[in-house]
């Protein structure tokens, strides 16, 4: 094993075949990670979340810094992104150095990922002559400074207050746009496009949405959060109880409006009414056969007409289905059976 030092406090160990085994970043090591082991990580999470140690071989220099790829599709960055630093972008666009990159870790989500390399990058590692990086990890790369967002915002402020009318019209009539019918269909087939272009966006939405709270610490922290948001802001939270409670309103009435007439439609085409519905025999307890409907809701409105019964239409399509399934004898002192 032949060790090489790179400054005070990193070194790497290579093997016989000179490849390098383990690189010693301060108190921490690390065996790197073979990149098509990256890529199976990420063709079965949907998405990754790693550490990475570049190393220039023609002046032993390095750079540390993460990637976080959130779906598949962008797996070349794997093996194309080289970090966001000044220095080591300049190095790679030159096309003069020797660059070599070394996956030193995975981790689960980026929050995960973030503390890692502020607990690798930090001060300490700044001063070795050797280290490429800038700024101390965890943030990000290339940050403005306070002076910067004071700037930046004082502009965005002044900006609006000068065009505050132009940006009420706009977004007007952006939203009536939106609400219009037009705007709706567009809307929808712009998404349908996309997911049809990127289905495994779709998979990983679903799969994020799954999973946004599988992490127990992380879920306290978002509810703790909104708590706290929501207890120093009392405006917010009465505007956004009114805000459900009008929505909760007009979408009732919408619902019941378009149940209307979707019922009309089908009293006019009756033949529409059932589709994938599976026939349902009618048996007297003797096993005598008494008749046959279409559905399971047709043979329950059957027997509240038979029986004049006030019992609710929900309640006995559940009886009948147990009596199918084996859960229960009888169904209103009848045997059902699904048509085979």
């Amino acid at each position: 094993m032949i060790e090489i030092k790179l400054g005070s406090n990193v070194s790497l160990e290579y093997d016989e075949a000179t490849v390098v085994h383990k690189i010693n970043i301060k108190n921490l090591s690390f065996v790197p990670i073979d990149k098509s082991i990256a890529h199976e990580i990420l063709k079965i999470e949907k998405c990754l979340y790693y550490l990475y140690f570049i190393l220039d071989e023609t002046t032993n220099k390095f750079y540390i810094g993460k990637q976080s790829i959130n779906r598949p599709s962008l797996k070349k960055r794997i093996d194309t992104y080289f970090g966001s630093g000044i220095i080591i972008q300049r190095m790679y666009k030159s096309g003069k150095h020797k660059l070599i990159k070394y996956i030193l870790k995975c981790c689960k989500d980026k929050f995960i990922l973030s503390d890692l390399e502020a607990k690798v990058v930090d001060d300490e590692l700044r001063t070795n002559e050797y280290c490429l990086n800038l700024c101390n990890g965890g943030i990000g790369g290339r940050t403005l400074t306070s002076d910067g967002y004071i700037r930046n915002g004082e502009k965005h402020r002044k900006w609006f207050i000068e065009n505050k009318d132009k940006e009420e019209i706009r977004i007007k009539k952006l939203k009536e746009y939106l609400n219009s019918e037009i705007g709706k269909k567009r809307l929808k087939e712009s998404i349908k496009k996309y997911y049809d272009t990127h289905p495994e966006m779709k998979e990983y939405l679903r799969q994020k949405a799954l999973n946004q709270f599988a992490d127990p610490i992380r879920k306290k922290k978002v509810i703790d959060g909104l708590k706290q948001f929501y207890a120093n802001n009392e405006e917010v939270k009465s505007k956004m109880r009114e805000r459900r409670l009008t929505y909760n309103k007009t979408h009732i009435k919408e619902e019941h409006e378009r149940m209307k007439k979707l019922n009309e439609y089908m009293k006019q085409h009756p033949e529409k009414r059932i589709t994938n519905a599976r026939k349902v025999l009618m048996f007297s307890k003797n096993n005598e056969f008494i008749k046959k409907f279409d559905s399971i809701g047709l043979a329950s409105k059957y027997i509240i007409e038979l029986e004049k019964s006030t019992t609710k239409i929900e309640t006995i399509i559940a009886q009948i289905h147990k009596v199918i399934t084996g859960k229960r004898k009888y169904c209103h002192n009848y045997i059902w059976k699904y048509e085979t």
